[in-house]
């Protein structure tokens, strides 16, 4: 979703456009309203900042991007990516180019002078290969010093007038810089206190001071701080505590109340995600297996793999732990660099059938809005996958 690195297939939508379609600069653009938050709260955070830098370092870098940049300082950033395959191209033209050809003239040379034979005419034809060396070397250097003087007067050019061009933006970064780092302070602090973090304390110290719930309150804080669409959720609470998962995840569905930011929630903790998401969409080996809402999921899964993966979940009540039905799926599980023809599930699957190991199952709408990847799914054939898992067994 955030490219990187880019996909090799099909489309992200978000805002009505194709993120894949998109090149770097829009990319760049589409980024801030795109953002993260990682699995572990302490090596994402900058060590060597205080929490204050770490915080507002999104809003400094798109502040500066506010103020439009000179054609010539675009020009010089384009000379400067150009300019590593420029000399590339040019050092491979010198490095293959003038060897052969002073070996092919050289050649030629004793070629002729064998045919002479005289010794005189070995001296005259020597004089005429060190000519001819020269000549040759003069025609491949002449232009490549020609175009490395024009890239070097370039080069220089633009390093002389971009900062006399940049004094204006530079002048106008410098009037509204006291007034940048007055709302950047404010903004830290109203974000730094929604997230629970007393600013007080806070904004001086490291990330290595604080607790890994509050690392990740920081780290939610500073994803928050650009106010963006979406927050990719990458695992956000499997590194804390238990005591304090629960305190992150209310914190989470506070802020989207708050703001209105979709979190995309990656998790394999079941009942994080029981808690905390309102669609979820079940993935095996790579592949979508069923989506649909939350709650329509758990009472009724359609695919026999969210089926045992909902099974296995534990129970924390014990008297309802020791009726509970737990089915245990058979055999190991594939490699997703080799996963078996037709359904990816069809050698742990209590339901196979031969259908199942021939033809791959697409993504279909069922019933309630659903969609499962599966030929005979929970919902619409319920008895005669029951009937096939008792002959199987």
């Amino acid at each position: 979703i955030l490219q990187s690195p880019p996909p090799t297939g099909g489309e992200v939508r978000f805002e009505s456009h194709d993120l894949t379609e998109l090149d770097p600069e829009q990319m760049r653009r589409t980024r801030p309203r795109l953002q993260m938050i990682f699995q572990d709260p302490i090596s994402s955070l900058n060590p060597r900042r205080s929490i204050r830098k770490v915080v507002a370092e999104p809003l400094d870098i798109w502040w500066a991007e506010s103020f439009p940049r000179t054609a010539v300082a675009r020009a010089w950033d384009r000379l400067g990516q150009a300019m590593p395959h420029i000399l590339r191209r040019m050092w491979r033209y010198c490095h293959y180019g003038l060897p052969l050809a002073g070996v092919a003239f050289a050649l030629w040379v004793v070629s002729e002078a064998v045919e002479g034979g005289d010794a005189e005419d070995w001296l005259g034809w020597t004089q005429w290969a060190a000519a001819g060396v020269a000549v040759v070397a003069a025609v491949f250097l002449v232009p490549i010093a020609a175009v490395f003087g024009a890239l070097a007067l370039a080069w220089f050019v633009l390093a002389v007038l971009t900062p006399i061009v940049g004094i204006p933006r530079r002048t106008r970064m410098w009037r509204g810089k006291r007034q940048h780092r007055a709302d950047t302070d404010r903004k830290i602090k109203q974000v730094l206190d929604s997230v629970g973090i007393d600013t007080e304390t806070a904004l001086d110290r490291k990330p290595h001071e604080f607790s890994g719930g509050q690392a990740q309150r920081i780290s939610i804080a500073r994803a928050l701080i650009l106010e963006p669409k979406v927050i990719i959720c990458d695992e956000p609470v499997s590194a804390l505590d238990v005591s304090v998962r629960a305190q992150v995840i209310n914190l989470l569905q506070d802020l989207q109340q708050a703001t209105g930011v979709s979190f995309l929630f990656i998790s394999h903790d079941l009942s994080v995600v029981e808690h905390i998401s309102d669609r979820l969409i079940v993935m095996y080996l790579g592949r979508v297996v069923e989506s649909g809402r939350s709650e329509d999921i758990w009472e009724h899964p359609a695919h026999p793999y969210t089926e045992a993966l909902l099974a296995a979940a534990p129970i924390a009540d014990p008297r309802t732990a020791r009726s509970h039905t737990r089915s245990v799926l058979q055999g190991e599980l594939p490699s997703p660099l080799n996963p078996p023809p037709g359904c990816s599930f069809n050698t742990r699957c209590p339901y196979v059938q031969d259908r199942c190991r021939v033809e791959r199952p697409v993504l279909r709408d069922v019933s309630g809005g659903r969609k499962v990847a599966c030929h005979y799914d929970l919902l619409e054939q319920p008895a005669a996958l029951s009937r096939t898992a008792e002959a199987v067994n």
